[in-house]
């Protein structure tokens, strides 16, 4: 599975749940950090932040910008490349522009693509979409590529987390701790320390960071006045002030679950494993509730998210990728792989 590659497994296995069906109380904050959170809450962030959050805490290996789709995808032999299709009038492959590519963090900046290619030691890459020329900015392995401001921040090959700017000079260090699911906003780093996987809050000016979770935690999202995140088996929430945590009662989760933004409003999306994989999706306002499991035969994972369209992978029970799934704002569905497409 792509994210099992990809993350740590966690070390923090959640108790029972409570039989009532809703969301249980879980443990704040550390108490000596309550306090500094209480005085510093997590901003809250826009739509379109959060949106962008959940991208790129699903590693996003498509993004689609205009009327281009761009997107890890495989040649005639299947071997794998970043492509681009058109998404006017239909879906459509335009061109290859890259072989020998997984590529992860994609992000566009003034008509270049930026993205970790996992199949070259994750080295970080550019392409220049006016040109055609590729080129590697940094030597691998390389993780958490984002673009904001101009800058690049991404974690180097000690897994600390630097900015630079987008031709890759002016490397700069930003935080001197192995770190996963770093953001950065403003003056603040939110992350997932590696020492001992509990999400951290960084202040850059004072070189200070405070311990957001008493557990281990992945994949952090702010989504309007919440955090989200999956510690263990489970995934949770708190306010932005650290009060008010929550632990959803979902099936126990394989990989950290994802956040769906739908019309009925967030969703969550994971995969369990009860004498083989299975996929599930529930609404954190009554995930027992609301839990259906959905098809036997295979499962998703997001690959990107936007107003308009979402990107899943679809791998077979056995972790072999099937194809991607394109899904509009309309619910209409396209299947593509290799260049063919149908739906």
């Amino acid at each position: 599975m792509k994210k099992l590659l990809l993350i740590l497994g966690l070390v923090f296995c959640l108790a029972a749940l409570c039989a009532c069906g809703k969301a249980e109380e879980e443990s704040l904050p550390p108490a000596e950090n309550l306090q500094a959170l209480q005085d510093r809450a997590l901003p809250s962030l826009s739509r379109e932040e959060s949106l962008r959050m959940l991208r790129y805490m699903s590693v996003n290996r498509a993004l689609a910008a205009g009327e281009r789709l761009y997107c890890l995808d495989y040649d005639g032999e299947y071997l794998p490349v970043l492509a681009e299709y058109s998404l006017d009038g239909g879906l459509r492959r335009h061109a290859v522009l890259a072989e020998n590519c997984v590529p992860a963090f994609l992000s566009l900046y003034e008509d270049k693509l930026y993205y970790v290619n996992q199949r070259a030691d994750n080295a970080l890459e550019c392409f220049d979409l006016k040109s055609g020329e590729r080129q590697v900015l940094r030597e691998g392995p390389c993780d958490w590529l984002l673009i904001q401001d101009g800058l690049l921040y991404y974690c180097g090959p000690e897994g600390y987390y630097y900015s630079a700017g987008p031709d890759g000079s002016g490397e700069t260090l930003l935080l001197e701790e192995s770190c996963a699911y770093p953001w950065p906003m403003g003056e603040r780093i939110l992350y997932q320390s590696r020492a001992d996987e509990r999400l951290r809050l960084y202040w850059l000016e004072e070189g200070t960071s405070v311990t957001l979770t008493e557990h281990a935690a992945a994949a952090p999202v702010i989504w309007q006045d919440r955090l989200y995140y999956s510690a263990g088996e489970t995934p949770h929430s708190t306010a932005l002030n650290g009060l008010d945590a929550v632990a959803y009662p979902v099936p126990p989760l394989v990989d950290p679950a994802e956040l769906l933004p739908e019309a009925k409003g967030l969703r969550l999306r994971g995969v369990t494993d009860d004498n083989g994989l299975k996929q599930w999706t529930a609404y954190p306002e009554d995930a027992a509730g609301t839990l259906r499991y959905l098809d036997d035969r295979s499962y998703r994972l997001c690959d990107y998210v936007d107003e308009q369209y979402r990107v899943d992978a679809v791998y077979n029970l056995d972790g072999r990728l099937r194809c991607f799934l394109l899904t509009d704002s309309e619910g209409r569905e396209t299947v593509y792989i290799a260049g063919r497409v149908s739906g």
